[in-house]
């Protein structure tokens, strides 16, 4: 669960140093600068090394954001399904799809395990995709996938309603000031539930 008064300084100290990241990527957005890159591949795409080790794979998904830069309403399924068919790895990298949708659009939300076990554990939502359940034809993995994305914007959309949610930016801003407006009210929720829970 989130205890959003007792955090522990080690855990705020977490989301300070993320944040300062964040908000590079966010301010700084240009998918072709080496600096952008760096800071984006370490910020999200080191958790996935072996994916986004080689240099290919990195290409392809920095050239795809900058393709994608002025689109609006970009479909998980496509993003994707485009990274499964053109990275040497042929893996069906969700988390690193909504990463990528996000930064060209804040207020997407994005889909991580952290996120993935808040959501199941405390709100019940329930997700279809298991990257290492039961083999599924791609086709049925990607409707799994647009599935799942689409749960989670409508988590957020109805917990954006709520008085929880504005204790919990109201608490964001108390901790971490002179963020503000800079950051969407989803990425500060994400921002909770992946330091705090």
């Amino acid at each position: 669960m989130i205890e959003l008064y007792s955090q522990e300084p080690i855990k705020v100290l977490k989301v300070s140093k993320a944040l300062c990241d964040y908000n590079f990527l966010m301010t700084h957005m240009n998918p072709q600068d080496t600096d952008f890159q760096k800071v984006y591949y370490s910020f999200y795409l080191k958790s996935r090394w072996k994916v986004f080790g080689e240099k290919n794979n990195r290409k392809i998904y920095f050239d795809l954001m900058e393709r994608y830069k002025n689109t609006e309403n970009i479909s998980i399924k496509d993003i994707t399904k485009y990274l499964y068919e053109e990275m040497t790895c042929h893996t069906y990298e969700f988390s690193m799809a909504s990463k990528l949708i996000h930064t060209l659009d804040r207020n997407r939300p994005i889909y991580d395990s952290c996120v993935k076990r808040y959501l199941e554990k405390y709100r019940k939502v329930e997700f279809k995709w298991n990257p290492c359940g039961k083999k599924k034809k791609p086709k049925f993995i990607l409707s799994d996938i647009e599935e799942d994305y689409k749960a989670i914007e409508e988590w957020y959309k109805n917990f954006l309603a709520t008085n929880e949610s504005q204790e919990w930016l109201r608490r964001f801003d108390d901790l971490f000031p002179g963020y503000g407006d800079n950051i969407s009210k989803i990425k500060k929720i994400d921002f909770i539930i992946w330091g705090f829970s």
